[in-house]
């Protein structure tokens, strides 16, 4: 699972982003509604909204894989993607990011360099020999809430840390909370309606399917294309004809002169 999600921000990160100067706090708004205003507020908050959107578009549906999440509303077309995430979705999806971050920009920026350094044809080899070691030497960025790789574990312990258990029970309480919350966390559906929709608009490759009213019927339209089926197809049986027997009707004679 962490494989997935990892690969899917490190994707993503890498193709929209081209500055990383605020990388980090990307859903700071949102999740301040966890730690201060409680959840009732965030209804009328689009920044927190949007923010809430774009976690579970480019980072929690990885969690499942966009097969699976297509499957799923194609079963369930009167349902949101929101009705399939749990808070451990979510408190999982934030637990990585938070983790994770710095390590995605560092791989991120020295692939950018590697590619700037293979398209400088004046650049001399031993510049880049020494750009190269130099970046080698600089310390790996310290991911905060997994234990070092260098560290022996026992047999299937965590590789997270303490810190990092209490970081995820915390989220989890907190997106319980927000799921409990009928009114703010019906907007919160409303919004990634809207979210979506507008992607769809603006981008060709938006991989979320939507379904309308006129895609599945509802339980009333259903009872009456089946009576109407019915009267179709209604047909009457003389008095003096039982089932299982053959009815052949009279053949009327033939008039004479």
């Amino acid at each position: 699972m962490i494989v997935t999600v990892y690969t899917s921000f490190h994707t993503e990160l890498h193709k929209t982003r081209r500055s990383f100067e605020s990388s980090g706090r990307d859903f700071d708004t949102f999740l301040s509604y966890s730690r201060n205003h409680g959840w009732a507020n965030v209804a009328q908050d689009d920044i927190a909204l949007n923010q809430l959107n774009t976690l579970v578009y480019y980072y929690a549906l990885e969690v499942y894989g966009r097969n699976e999440i297509k499957m799923w509303l194609k079963t369930n077309q009167d349902k949101s993607v929101l009705d399939r995430l749990t808070a451990s979705d979510l408190a999982f999806t934030v637990l990585v990011y938070d983790n994770y971050h710095p390590k995605w920009i560092n791989d991120i920026e020295t692939a950018r360099e590697d590619e700037q350094l293979k398209d400088d044809d004046d650049a001399e080899e031993s510049v880049v020999i020494g750009r190269k070691r130099k970046r080698s030497n600089n310390a790996r960025p310290v991911l905060r809430y997994t234990k070092p790789a260098n560290v022996r574990k026992k047999y299937l312990e965590s590789g997270w840390t303490n810190e990092g258990l209490r970081h995820f029970k915390q989220l989890h309480l907190s997106f319980q909370k927000l799921m409990k919350h009928d009114d703010a966390w019906q907007v919160c559906k409303e919004s990634w309606d809207n979210f979506i929709t507008n992607m769809k608009q603006v981008d060709d490759y938006c991989w979320i399917p939507q379904y309308f009213e006129q895609d599945c019927f509802g339980e009333d339209e259903e009872d009456s294309i089946a009576a109407a089926d019915e009267e179709k197809f209604d047909f009457v049986l003389e008095d003096d004809v039982k089932l299982g027997t053959i009815h052949v009707p009279p053949v009327p004679s033939a008039e004479t002169d």
